[in-house]
């Protein structure tokens, strides 16, 4: 499927929305070292706010949003790959909603990948649907991560840590 403009509607990714603030919370308590790499940073509302606090490179690949980024965070620092990014060179890393979208044989390169680029003592933000959670549990079939034909790759958070703790 592809990420189209409605895609983005459909799922309340056009535009800023209360989740990032509390994202933004997060990465400024528990992660807070710069710069940052947002790995799949979709239209780029979140980096917008990271652009507050520190120096933010983004890595997308979808046409749509890398039409839309320079729009929404003119400061953005695009890369079209983690290889051409230095060993170290990041204090933190975000994937917000991206890791739910990749199968597991291409996670197992790119876990290895962040961690490469990723400084000692630094630490990654990663957000995805969480089997096990409180939503799925209310929701049960109803829960909407059933719904987005994108989505590939469903697991519980152990089952998402054993996966990344692996790299």
């Amino acid at each position: 499927m592809s990420y189209e403009e409605n895609y983005y509607q459909t799922n309340a990714q056009d535009g800023d929305r209360p989740a990032l603030w509390m994202y933004d919370r997060f990465w400024r308590r528990y992660l807070g070292q710069g710069p940052i790499l947002e790995f799949g940073c979709g239209l780029g509302y979140f980096a917008r706010r990271l652009a507050r606090h520190t120096e933010v490179y983004g890595l997308e690949t979808n046409p749509l949003a890398l039409q839309q980024l320079p729009k929404i965070v003119p400061e953005l620092q695009l890369v079209e790959t983690t290889a051409s990014l230095a060993d170290c060179s990041f204090g933190s890393i975000t994937a917000l909603h991206v890791f739910e979208h990749i199968a597991d044989v291409d996670l197992a390169s790119i876990g290895s990948e962040l961690f490469r680029i990723l400084k000692p003592g630094g630490r990654i933000l990663a957000v995805m649907p969480d089997l096990d959670g409180r939503a799925h549990a209310l929701k049960q079939d109803a829960w909407s991560a059933f719904s987005d034909p994108t989505h590939i790759n469903l697991k519980g958070s152990d089952e998402w840590r054993r996966l990344f703790e692996a790299q």
